[in-house]
C-alpha cells in the first residue's frame, strides 16, 4: 500500500464511503492496522495474472459479494460489518432490497436520484436562457423530510448528481451529506421550506432584472395582472443582509409572508413552487416581470391595478401554472 495513512484518513472523514483491498496470503494487513477497525473495509485475495480463468475467478468473487451487499448480507471476505443501526442506513437497505428482488424499483432512493438529475438540468436550462450566470444562483427541492441542494462553487456543466448535497429539514447545525458542502445560501433554502408545506422547491438567481430592481431596493407593485402568480397585489423586496446569514433569512420569510416569491435587496430574487417545475415557472414569471416594470417606469408613470382586481385573478389563478409531471 503506498500511503495507508492518507487512505485511513479519507475513510475516516467520510471523503471515502468504503475500501476494498486487494491482498497478499503472503502479506495482508497486521492485526492492529487501524482499517481494519474501520466500517466497511473489505479484504479480496489477490488473484495474478491476466488469464482467462483468473478473470473468470475474480469477477465471479466480486459478483457474489455484490449480490450479497445488495440483499444486506455481510460480505464473505468483509473484515468488519454491522447491520443498519440509523433511520437513513434502514430506508436505503429497504430501498437496495427491493431494487435487487426486482419489485419496481428502488422507490424513495430512484426518486431522490431523479431530484438530483432535475436539479441538474434546471441549473443549466436557467444558465443556457439568461436566468442566471454562472454559479451565482442555487436551486434545492424537499425531499421526505430532507432538502436536496445545489453544491457550492460547481460549475453546473461539472455538475454530478452524488455532488447535490442533503440536508435535514430539521437540523439547525448546518450538516450535510454528500461530497460537497452545500451552497452558502442553504439557510434561506430551508427556512422557505420549513415555512411552508406547500413548497417543494426553492431557485434563486441574479437575473439581470429583477437584480436591478433589487438594487434600488423596489417593490413591484400591481402593475401587471401577472402580480397574481405571486400571491398578493405585490412582490416585496427582502431587507438587505450579508449573503448565507441566518438574518438574509429572516428578512426573506417576511417579504413572502403569503408570497412564493420576493426580489433581495442589492442581491437577486428567490421564487418558491410546489415542485422543481412550478418553483422555475415562477422564477421565469418574475424575471419577465421585473423587466416590464422597469421598462413601463422608463416610459412613464405605469398604471396600477386596483386590489379588486387582482382579487379577481387571485381566484381564477388558483390552478394557473405547470402541473407536476
Amino acid at each position: 500500500m503506498v500511503d495507508e495513512p492518507a487512505l485511513h484518513d479519507a475513510l475516516a472523514r467520510g471523503h471515502l464511503s468504503g475500501a476494498v483491498l486487494d491482498t497478499f496470503d503472503t502479506g495482508p494487513l497486521p492485526a492492529g492496522s487501524p482499517l481494519l477497525r474501520l466500517d466497511p473495509v473489505t479484504m479480496t485475495p489477490h488473484v495474478a495474472g491476466a488469464s482467462i480463468t483468473t478473470i473468470r475467478v475474480a469477477a465471479d468473487m466480486v459478483a457474489r459479494e455484490v449480490q450479497r451487499l445488495l440483499v444486506s448480507e455481510p460480505p464473505i471476505d468483509a473484515v468488519t460489518w454491522h447491520e443498519p443501526s440509523t433511520d437513513r442506513e434502514r430506508e436505503m437497505t429497504t430501498d437496495t432490497r427491493a431494487a435487487a428482488a426486482g419489485r419496481g424499483g428502488a422507490g424513495r432512493a430512484s426518486g431522490e436520484l431523479a431530484l438530483r438529475k432535475k436539479i441538474i438540468g434546471l441549473c443549466r436550462e436557467m444558465n443556457a436562457t439568461g436566468l442566471n450566470q454562472g454559479t451565482s444562483g442555487n436551486i434545492s427541492a424537499r425531499h421526505g423530510d430532507h432538502m436536496l441542494i445545489t453544491p457550492s462553487g460547481v460549475p453546473y456543466g461539472n455538475m454530478a448528481p452524488d455532488m447535490i448535497a442533503r440536508m435535514s429539514l430539521d437540523d439547525d447545525t448546518g450538516a450535510w451529506e454528500g461530497p460537497c458542502k452545500p451552497s452558502s445560501e442553504w439557510h434561506f433554502h430551508r427556512a422557505i421550506l420549513q415555512s411552508n408545506d406547500d413548497f417543494g422547491a426553492v431557485v434563486h438567481t441574479h437575473s439581470t432584472f429583477a437584480t436591478v430592481l433589487s438594487m434600488s431596493q423596489a417593490t413591484i407593485p400591481a402593475c401587471h395582472y401577472m402580480i397574481a402568480a405571486f400571491g398578493g397585489n405585490d412582490v416585496r423586496c427582502a431587507d438587505y443582509a450579508t449573503y448565507g446569514t441566518a438574518e438574509l433569512s429572516d428578512n426573506i420569510l417576511r417579504a413572502m409572508k403569503d408570497r412564493s416569491a420576493c426580489l433581495m435587496a442589492n442581491h437577486g430574487m428567490v421564487a418558491a413552487g410546489a415542485n422543481l417545475d412550478k418553483a422555475m415557472w415562477t422564477a421565469v414569471e418574475l424575471e419577465a416581470l421585473s423587466r416590464q416594470y422597469y421598462h413601463a417606469r422608463a416610459a412613464g408613470e405605469p398604471v396600477i391595478l386596483p386590489d379588486e382586481e387582482i382579487d379577481c385573478v387571485l381566484d381564477k389563478f388558483k390552478d394557473y401554472g405547470p402541473r407536476a409531471q
